[in-house]
């Protein structure tokens, strides 16, 4: 026999659907029975006792007789008995639950929009709008879409304001990379996008001036001078003194990397007459060296450094440096095998007029090996990125204490960190240098920006920031190994919306 639509639309023990197939007639049997027990109306059609019900549940005397009284029950008694089960009960083990049809379902909208129409009359005309506001803000999309109905904008907003050539120029020109979603609502926003483009804050590529220099093999760093050129290397690591169109104004003759110059001097790194790295400091515009700090003369036992890197200038004319130290493991048994030793790292802070050092922190902190991968001075604080596996940025104080820190999400291997107006860039790849990008993150840690370079390019350093642009260095080929100076054909480029 077919089942009734009035049915129930679920019957399960708990969980399971039920009666099972091949239960014939006697699963929905047990089913009136046990609801046979609560009311004799089912029988004669009056209403059901909610607290007998309550009752007889908690009791197996129900579910017998009704079998007694219902041997080969029929499916009409179920159809009688479900109009007095509201939305479904419990009974054992048990569950009766029935669908409303659609008539119903419409039913009780209807009564449910009638009720709040009558309550929401009796509220004044600035309580509804407070109401209505609030109720817009949670369901805005819904709210629009009734609002765009009932209240269509005039032509004239949508001609001469939503879609005005004079005006939308000055309201896309106040919109930040964030916004771009601005962009895809129609063609006319878009083209408003690409003419403003050119003022928002955002990486993208820009023509930079060719050099009057080669740079296929040029060194992987550039510094901006107080007086606004910008000290660049050319092949062989030659330092450039170039102006803003990439002419040559002068060469250095110092063997120096890694320079960094504000108004007290240009700074850079060179290697000592004992094999060990020195930080020199050179007069401006003179280029005269005044005061140099070797890292394996002055320098007390514990702290004999083999290599400084990441010359840092901050304010209060304090310079910064990566000091990296070998110490020893304990290995060797009985002086018959030569001593490991490890690397360490920790942060040298010195006097950029002296060059002397005033204090040295973060030993310990970073990891065993080479883990600082670059540092950024921003305010009164120090950012330090520290590479794979932590994947992090740690914020000092200047004076070395450890503020906070936070990571970079899905980045593999970042490295060479730059600050300008409140905005870090990173360089991050994946294996062998392959897939390089250049993140960009809030002062906080939030991302804003991964910027890829073209197909068949890759890139190989970020150099430096001058005149607004970074300056970014990139090669033709992927390099399949950690030497960054092995391969060739790398040119100097620049991004625009620093």
């Amino acid at each position: 026999m077919a089942r009734s639509a009035d049915a129930p639309v679920a019957c399960m023990k708990r969980g399971e659907l039920g009666p099972r197939r091949g239960d014939g007639l006697g699963g929905w049997s047990a089913i009136v029975g046990v609801l046979s027990k609560h009311s004799s109306a089912i029988w004669g059609g009056g209403a059901l006792s909610e607290r007998r019900s309550r009752k007889d549940l908690c009791s197996g005397s129900g579910e017998k007789r009704a079998r007694e009284r219902c041997v080969g029950g029929q499916r009409a008694s179920c159809r009688k008995f479900l109009p007095h089960v509201p939305g479904g009960v419990e009974f054992g083990r048990f569950v009766v639950k029935r669908a409303p049809s659609r008539a119903l379902r419409d039913a009780r909208a209807i009564m449910l929009a009638h009720r709040y129409r009558e309550r929401l009359a009796g509220l004044d005309h600035a309580t509804l709008l407070s109401y209505a506001a609030e109720l817009s803000v949670a369901n805005w999309r819904e709210a629009d879409a009734l609002l765009a109905k009932h209240s269509p904008l005039p032509p004239w907003a949508h001609d001469e304001v939503l879609l005005s050539a004079d005006l939308l120029p000055h309201v896309f020109a106040t919109l930040q990379l964030e916004d771009n979603n601005a962009a895809s609502v129609c063609q006319v926003w878009k083209a408003a996008w690409v003419a403003t483009n050119d003022g928002r804050r955002g990486l993208r590529p820009v023509a930079l001036p060719e050099p009057d220099f080669e740079t296929s093999r040029a060194g992987h760093h550039a510094a901006e001078l107080p007086d606004g050129n910008l000290l660049v290397y050319g092949n062989g690591r030659v330092p450039h003194i170039v102006n803003a169109g990439m002419q040559t104004i002068r060469t250095v003759e110092c063997d120096f990397f890694a320079a960094v110059a504000n108004e007290i001097g240009l700074f850079g790194i060179c290697t000592s007459t004992n094999g060990r790295h020195a930080v020199r400091r050179y007069d401006l515009p003179s280029l005269a060296m005044t005061h140099e700090h070797g890292a394996g003369l002055e320098e007390e036992e514990e702290h004999q450094y083999f290599a400084l890197t990441l010359l840092t200038l901050a304010h209060g004319g304090l310079l910064f440096a990566l000091g990296i130290m070998r110490v020893p493991m304990g290995g060797g048994d009985d002086g018959e095998e030569e001593e490991e030793e490890e690397d360490e790292e920790e942060i040298v802070c010195f006097n950029a007029q002296t060059l002397n050092v005033r204090h040295r922190f973060g030993r310990g902190m970073f990891g065993d090996g080479y883990r600082v991968c670059g540092m950024a001075a921003v305010g009164n604080e120090l950012f330090v990125l520290v590479g794979a596996p932590n994947n992090s940025i740690k914020i000092f104080s200047l004076f070395g204490a450890h503020l906070r820190s936070f990571g970079l999400g899905d980045c593999a291997y970042p490295r060479q960190l730059h600050h300008f107006d409140g905005r870090l860039y990173l360089i991050d790849h994946h294996a062998n240098y392959e897939d390089t990008r250049i993140v960009v993150l809030t002062l906080e840690g939030e991302r804003l920006q991964v910027w890829t370079p073209d197909a068949g390019r890759a890139l190989n350093r970020l150099l430096g920031i001058y005149g607004r642009k970074l300056l970014i260095r990139t090669t033709d080929a992927t390099p399949l190994d950690t030497c960054m100076e092995c391969f060739g054909n790398s040119r100097l480029e620049a991004l625009q919306g620093v």
